[in-house]
């Protein structure tokens, strides 16, 4: 319960004939709590009782939570399917296979959904937007320009969730790159070498991003400029305890 922390229920989701898998997540939408797990199902439960609603298996398991909007559930799997189930029962409506990638990070982006529309980020570093009523690509982008060469540049994933607000979207690499793009049109509005696997914040007229240099960047939603960066590892080497 929320005002005193006791727990309503409690369930094992996990197959009988399958190990424990790992990754995956939660959310949640009109009463009822949605899984997409690492031994690849999705389950709906009822979120006041714990019952369990439907279960569908996934063609491959899932690395990030799902992702819920107007009624649909949307999953990506860790070899790039983009996988959309009717919220109330778990029937499929459609699919869209991208190509795996040859090496990728742990972990995974949940799609962003807004207005209509969906954006999944792939481990081949693509983003892609779909009309969620049909799965119709709308338009599609890359972030694998490669700032610096090292093990984790070289891999083009995005770990990081797409951000959508107020007509933009906003998208972080781990291969040193990050865009904005408009969300109706796909037009890249900006791009700067700044990767990360953290989902950035937008708060006013900032986006707000920690990057895989250890820093923490302020940048202009309108053009991507950076207004300000701190280093957090010499921030922290600052603070004094008490």
């Amino acid at each position: 319960a929320a005002d005193t922390g006791r727990s309503l229920w409690k369930v094992d989701p996990t197959p009988k004939d399958e190990e424990d898998g790992f990754g995956g997540g939660l959310a949640y939408a009109d009463g009822t709590l949605y899984l997409a797990a690492g031994f690849a199902e999705a389950i709906a439960f009822d979120a006041n009782t714990g019952a369990e609603r439907w279960r569908v298996r996934l063609p491959t398991p899932s690395r990030a939570a799902p992702t819920v909007d107007g009624g649909r559930v949307f999953v990506i799997t860790i070899d790039n399917r983009l996988i959309v189930l009717d919220a109330a029962s778990g029937r499929s409506l459609w699919t869209f296979d991208s190509p795996p990638a040859t090496a990728t990070l742990l972990g995974g982006a949940s799609p962003a959904a807004a207005a209509g529309a969906v954006i999944a980020a792939t481990t081949t570093g693509e983003i892609v937007a779909f009309r969620a009523a049909n799965g119709r690509v709308a338009w599609d982008d890359s972030l694998t320009a490669v700032r610096r060469i090292g093990v984790a540049e070289a891999i083009p994933a995005v770990r990081a969730l797409p951000v959508i607000a107020d007509g933009q979207v906003f998208a972080v690499g781990a291969a040193g790159f990050a865009i904005g793009v408009d969300f109706a049109t796909g037009a890249r509005l900006w791009d700067r070498s700044l990767g990360g696997a953290e989902t950035p914040a937008v708060a006013g007229a900032y986006l707000y991003l920690l990057t895989d240099l250890g820093q923490l960047a302020a940048l202009r939603r309108s053009d991507g400029r950076v207004a300000w960066a701190t280093d957090l590892k010499s921030a922290a080497g600052d603070v004094k305890p008490d």
